[in-house]
Parts: structure tokens; sequence; C-alpha cells
């Protein structure tokens, strides 16, 4: 098994904030080279609007610290975590991994949470988006990576103009056939939410706010996204929100938190936890030390007293 140590930002990393905030810390990462892991059985194909992409280099799965990560996807999935039998209640999720639409951190950021989601009776989807294109190594990908948060805002502000149209369709997309099949998995239609992370929040505020009522979520949870004021006003009708950022976030920590205002500008249920520590791109275990390690649990509490968990 061979090993390279690469200085990357973080997987989960997304910038489109000020210039002061576009250059987060490098950390070094090592990923493995042995045999690529695979994803997890059962994945569905989600529909593609308008034309397919066709990257050059084929999907390419590679494991980080132990976890699966996928990049150059160009056809859309879903693989679904279903409660155990009498355990569901009808509510769904839909979840966007992050990586900066330029891979996805599939296991901290989607399968974990999915499995966690079903044991509290909420039926789970993890959607795997389609990414903008990279090396087909590992390497050429780690190298690419951080040669664009490197580069100042400029490349990144490029990457995501790119990425996150095709994300937030796909998204739209897998809202539409989740409703549609809500029968074959005992899902109410009118209970549908979708949570993302980091580029995943992007994607989820990106099919919330989009015009397509028929494709916006029930309920939103954006973790670790942007929370300044929207550019346009929001449509109507929102969804209710719970969200999550660290004070210390080197991308979002900093915000006007207009977000939340225009949530409770419309009289919709807004819930914001302002963690202390926890930098950026914690995902399902949260960062160790902080606080951030209990976030499932007010998440928890906050669906349950929507009647989407158990």
């Amino acid at each position: 098994m061979r090993r390279w140590t690469i200085p990357i930002a973080s997987a989960a990393l997304l910038a489109t904030a000020p210039p002061a905030q576009a250059r987060p810390e490098i950390a070094t990462l090592q990923a493995s080279a042995a045999a690529a892991p695979r994803p997890e059985p059962g994945e569905l194909p989600v529909p593609v609007e308008g034309a397919a992409t066709r990257l050059p280099a084929a999907e390419a799965w590679f494991s980080q610290k132990g976890t699966r990560l996928v990049h150059n996807v160009s056809a859309p999935t879903l693989t679904a975590f279903l409660p155990e039998p009498g355990k569901a209640n009808g509510a769904a999720v839909i979840i966007a991994p992050g990586g900066g639409f330029m891979m996805l951190s599939m296991d901290t950021e989607g399968y974990d949470v999915a499995r966690w989601l079903a044991s509290h009776g909420v039926t789970a989807f993890v959607l795997k988006y389609r990414l903008q294109p990279t090396p087909p190594t590992t390497a050429g990908l780690f190298e690419h990576m951080a040669g664009v948060f490197a580069g100042g805002p400029k490349p990144l502000a490029e990457v995501i103009a790119r990425g996150k149209p095709v994300a937030v369709a796909d998204a739209a997309s897998a809202m539409r056939l989740v409703r549609a099949q809500a029968r074959q998995w005992n899902i109410d239609p009118k209970k549908v939410g979708f949570i993302g992370f980091s580029a995943g929040a992007y994607t989820t505020l990106g099919v919330t706010l989009q015009d397509d009522a028929g494709a916006r979520p029930d309920f939103i949870v954006p973790i670790y996204g942007p929370l300044d004021k929207p550019a346009a006003p929001p449509p109507k009708p929102l969804p209710p929100m719970w969200t999550a950022v660290s004070a210390d976030d080197p991308l979002f920590g900093r915000t006007d938190f207009g977000l939340v205002g225009a949530w409770r500008e419309a009289g919709v249920p807004v819930e914001l936890h302002y963690y202390e520590n926890g930098g950026h791109g914690w995902g399902f275990a949260g960062a160790a030390n902080t606080t951030t390690t209990h976030w499932t649990a007010p998440l928890l509490w906050w669906l349950q007293a929507h009647g989407w968990a158990r």
C-alpha cells in the first residue's frame, strides 16, 4: 500500500468568503492508494436535468483517514438508508456531503449521518451529486485542490460558479424523485427535508431559494455553510431551518447572520447553533475536544419537536 502526504485544504472546505477569509489553513492529510473503496450498495440513479455531464476522468473513490471520498462524479445517485420495520415515521431527508464541488466526503458527511437518522425513524438518502472535473489520480486531485485554495478568491469563485448550479439541479431532481416514489418508501411527500455540509450547505440553500416550489424541501439543515443575508428576497413559502456553524470557522464563522434574520422576518421557524470552537468540516463525529461533538443531539430534539423524528 502506498501513501501520499500532500498539502490540501480540508475535504469539506468551500470558500466564497471575502478575500480576508478566502484562504483557509492548509492541512496535511494522508490518502491511501490501496484497493479503491466502494460506495454503499443500492445506489439509485438520479435523473439529470439538461445535458449529461461528461468528465475527462472516470469517477474515483479513495480513503482518507479511514473514511471514503469520491471525485469526478458525472452521474448523480441516491443511496437509501431505511429505518427498521415499524420504526419509520414517514419523514425523509436527503443528505448532500461537502467537498468544495471537487470531491464528496461520503462517510463523515453522508453515510454516517444517514445511519443515525434511520436509527431515529427517518428515511435517509445520501446524494452523490455531480462535481467539477479534477485529475484522475488522488495525488493529482490533492494538488489541484491545493492550487485552487492557494490561488485566492478568483479560482475558488470560478469553481463555485460552475459547480453550484449543477449540484442544485441534482438536488432538485432528487427531491422530485423521492416525492414521486414516496409510497414505495412509506414516506410522506410533505415531510421531505434536506441536510447539507459546506458545499452541501450551499446546495441545500440553493434548492431552497430557487423558484421551483415543487422541488423545495419541507425543512432544511445547512451545516457550516454561509449565513449572510441572501442576495435576493427569499421565495415563499420558506421551510423551517436548523443551522449550525463554529465561531472559529475560517470561512463562515464571521457573519451578519442575515440568513437567520430573513427567516425570522418571514415568520418561519429557525434555530441557530453558534459553537465556540470546531473550525470547519467537523462532520458527523464533530471536532474533538469541542462541543460540536454533541451537535446531533439538539438537531434530533428539533426534528422530534416538529414531528420529523421519533
